[in-house]
């Protein structure tokens, strides 16, 4: 066997055991990674004590009932968390999906829920525009009075404010259309901007907790996730976002989708 033969057959054979090498270097780096975000991302983090825990507005907007839609409302019901509402938003009354929600309410009366319709919500905005206008007059001729009596009984009032949270909730955007003096809120128009947000005004403004949560029809929830949601909520967060990933769905229209 010649010298260089030898050569040939020793480089080939340390390259082969550095290729292996590199191969098992890399398996180990995507391994060590997988790892640390399984224990990053899913470790459970338990409170000492969980009425701590804010209570939580969940909105959910709906518009059509769909093939997946009470699976999906159904999670929901069925999160473990100490406290929370679902506060369920329509545009127009429809009966199949009125009759699904008050389905689902009477299988888990123990979970707070309310109902809104947005052209309901419309019409009562309207209505108490209208009603300020009647009652402008009488309210300018008894300001004096009131603030004097205000005043002078200050000191019997208790107080009945709530230090809830730091935060505050932002205002929501694109539901009245304001102009110098607020004659547009006064005569009671609106100019809906986004019909969706608008939807959601009442549940807004009916919510009870200090947070809220907007959620899609389209999304299922498994049963820890606002409780996780919660956790990353602290003081120096104001808003927490959680990537929804996709599942198989049934139908034409879902493999397109896909």
């Amino acid at each position: 066997m010649s010298f260089l033969h030898i050569i040939y057959t020793l480089a080939l054979t340390v390259s082969l055991v550095l290729a292996i090498l590199v191969l098992i270097l890399v398996w180990l780096f995507h391994c060590g990674g997988l790892s640390y975000g399984f224990y990053k991302f899913h470790r459970k983090k338990i409170p000492n004590n969980l009425k701590e825990l804010p209570g939580i507005s969940i909105i959910k907007p709906l518009t059509c009932a769909d093939s997946n839609l009470y699976d999906n409302l159904k999670t929901f019901f069925n999160l473990k968390y100490p406290r929370y509402e679902l506060l369920f938003c329509l545009q127009e009354h429809d009966s199949e999906l009125i009759a699904m929600i008050e389905r689902l309410r009477a299988q888990y009366p123990h979970v707070e829920s309310q109902l809104f319709v947005g052209s309901q919500y419309a019409e009562k905005r309207q209505e108490n525009n209208s009603d300020d206008d009647d009652d402008d007059d009488d309210d300018n001729d008894n300001q004096k009075n009131d603030n004097l009596r205000s005043v002078s009984n200050n000191k019997d009032i208790p107080s009945t404010s709530k230090r809830m949270i730091s935060r505050k909730r932002p205002t929501c955007c694109g539901t009245q259309k304001f102009s110098s003096g607020d004659a547009l809120l006064k005569t009671g128009t609106m100019e809906i901007v986004n019909p969706k947000i608008f939807n959601m005004l009442g549940a807004y403004e009916k919510a009870q907790y200090p947070l809220f949560l907007i959620s899609d029809s389209g999304l299922m929830m498994y049963e820890d996730t606002l409780f996780e949601m919660a956790l990353c909520m602290t003081e120096d967060v104001g808003l927490v976002h959680q990537m929804p990933f996709t599942a198989n769905r049934q139908g034409f229209a879902g493999t397109v989708e896909k």
